[in-house]
């Protein structure tokens, strides 16, 4: 919470306190209302975190040992631990999406083997057609790494479709 949002609050409490006279009495408006003369706000502040002697602005906020809130160091891109320390971010491995690839392969009739471009990841995100209609992955085929094998009676002839979507 900013310091500005907090003394916003306290004013607010304070015009609360003000308005509900039947536990204080009149003021005058010269008078400098004190934290004590707003019924239960010190109790209020005593629980509430301080700022820390490591506080940052637009930072992530840390809890310190005391309960203050520092900002936890680092660079902007860096990551950071529920502990408060921080790091450079481990970069993400880019995931690629293929769709409508035609895997490699002769269609005889005879062959069954077809072998795509990229080892899909993970293996299930394979989707492979023939002629449009989607087969089942160790009914209509196997899959090891990059390399497609059809079985049985499910084996392209001249002039079928095949065509496969995937991750890697």
């Amino acid at each position: 919470m900013t310091r500005k949002a907090i003394s916003l609050i306290l004013v607010m409490v304070a015009m609360i306190a003000i308005v509900s006279s039947e536990t204080h009495s009149p003021r005058n408006d010269t008078d400098a209302l004190q934290i004590s003369d707003i019924l239960g706000l010190q109790q209020a502040l005593n629980v509430r975190p301080v700022m820390g002697t490591g506080f940052l602005i637009d930072a992530t906020a840390v809890i310190d040992p005391t309960g203050a809130i520092d900002g936890a160091q680092g660079n902007a891109t860096d990551c950071v631990l529920v502990n408060g320390t921080s790091f450079p971010c481990l970069p993400q491995s880019a995931v690629a999406f293929v769709d409508g690839e035609i895997p490699m392969g002769i269609l005889n009739g005879m062959n069954a083997s077809f072998t795509l471009a990229n080892v899909p990841n993970p293996p299930s995100s394979l989707h492979l057609y023939l002629n449009g209609l989607r087969l089942t992955q160790a009914i209509d085929y196997a899959a090891s790494g990059a390399v497609i094998t059809f079985n049985g009676t499910d084996v392209p002839n001249a002039g079928d479709g095949i065509s496969a979507d995937y991750r890697y």
